[in-house]
């Protein structure tokens, strides 16, 4: 229910429970922080007509590994991008400097 919520909220995309697949729970640590991260995902097909951003301002559209490349190492956004690489089938993210 909060993903269908976020997504109409954020980007106007009217969602239903069957337009998502199963969610994945993909538990890290940061230094002293274990988080979970709930992963959700919808098809996307290809209709830009439908994303209209709202809420999530800056928000932009991006592809798997456009994503793995913008985190930088070190950050808990890094720990974070690593398990959604993992996810996604993608690569471990290369540290900036």
């Amino acid at each position: 229910e909060t993903v269908i919520r976020e997504a109409r909220e954020e980007l106007g995309l009217a969602l239903a429970p069957g337009d998502l697949q199963a969610p994945r729970v993909l538990k890290g640590q940061f230094g002293n922080l274990g988080f979970e991260l709930h992963v959700f995902v919808w098809l996307f097909d290809g209709n830009l007509t439908e994303l209209r951003v709202l809420e999530g301002a800056g928000a932009e559209l991006v592809t798997p590994d456009d994503m793995l490349r913008r985190v930088r190492a070190g950050g808990p956004d890094h720990a974070v991008t690593r398990l959604a690489g993992q996810l996604i089938g993608g690569r471990a993210p290369e540290p900036k400097t």
